[in-house]
């Protein structure tokens, strides 16, 4: 066989198990919320079909709120020390689920889930007896910081953010009905888009967490069914409302989180496309050195 076909097999080889090693890697994570003083484990989560998958304990209990910071890919969530009720902040290492606190949220109340906007702006919606509230949490301290009233009920929602940075929120509205709703990020009022359909009313279904998938901007959600310990990752459709079910998850998924693909690394690394341009300019390098000797071999 010629040098250069050897050369060209080689080189598709390369390319092949470059985007294959990228397309395999999970892009969706989350943490559950056991019942009692149990501590919440992490998972990566199958896109097509639902399912989790475990990957470590967190070490904190009732962690009902989780996302991957836009810039850095750094997970943090909002979650209970063990044998204590009060929320705090801790950051979630990916590959084995270890969290580490950074402090104490000091809310009156509980955080039931939050969303990274894509300046870095870790939002919270904060469950209190008074109302609930929307605030935003420091990522130095901990410390949550309220905006104002949402002016619903209790009803522990699932919040996240759109591409454009709208911040959606699925819960109960005033009517106890499960729907989709818009967050202003400015006063915490929320406004009524549309009711959710498509979903097992019958079930008691509720929304614990929402997400977008950076690639295309699809929101996904994660809703439990209400006492039978199940969860179900689906999709939702901002403008009309319908949820598209993809499966059980078979944990009981508190928050879901994307990874962003493009973060700002403050260490430069070579992206999927840095690799397969690396190969190109190595390909044609080794071509050029192959004629070039094939030349003077003949002279």
């Amino acid at each position: 066989m010629k040098p250069v076909i050897k050369l060209s097999i080689l080189f598709f080889v390369l390319i092949f198990f470059i985007s294959l090693s990228y397309s395999a890697k999970a892009e969706l994570f989350g943490v559950d919320s056991k019942e009692g003083q149990q501590s919440s484990d992490f998972y990566s989560i199958d896109t097509s079909i639902g399912t989790a998958s475990f990957i470590g304990n967190t070490g904190f209990r009732s962690c009902n709120g989780f996302d991957f910071h836009p810039l850095t890919n750094k997970g943090y969530a909002v979650c209970s020390r063990p044998g204590e009720f009060a929320d705090v902040l801790i950051m979630i290492v990916r590959k084995n689920g270890q969290g580490t606190e950074v402090g104490p949220l000091n809310n009156f109340g509980q955080v039931s889930d939050v969303s990274f906007r894509s300046d870095g702006v870790l939002f919270a919606y904060n469950n209190a007896q008074g109302g609930d509230t929307l605030g935003t949490i420091n990522l130095e301290t901990g410390n949550f910081t309220e905006i104002g009233p949402t002016g619903l009920p209790g009803s522990f929602p699932g919040i996240g953010f759109s591409q454009d940075d709208v911040l959606f929120m699925a819960g109960e509205n005033i009517l106890d009905n499960e729907s989709l709703l818009i967050l202003n990020q400015d006063t915490g009022q929320a406004t009524f888009i549309t009711e959710l359909s498509n979903l097992p009313f019958q079930k008691f279904p509720r929304f614990t967490s929402l997400d977008n998938r950076p690639q295309n901007g699809v929101l996904f959600g994660s809703y439990i069914i209400g006492g039978t310990g199940e969860s179900i990752l689906s999709t939702v459709d901002t403008d009309s409302g319908f949820v598209t079910n993809i499966g059980e998850e078979g944990a009981l998924i508190s928050a879901i989180a994307f990874l962003n693909p493009n973060p700002t690394r403050p260490i430069p690394t070579l992206s999927q496309y840095g690799l397969i341009l690396t190969a190109i300019v190595l390909f044609a390098a080794s071509l050029f050195i192959l004629r070039r000797r094939s030349k003077i071999s003949e002279a």
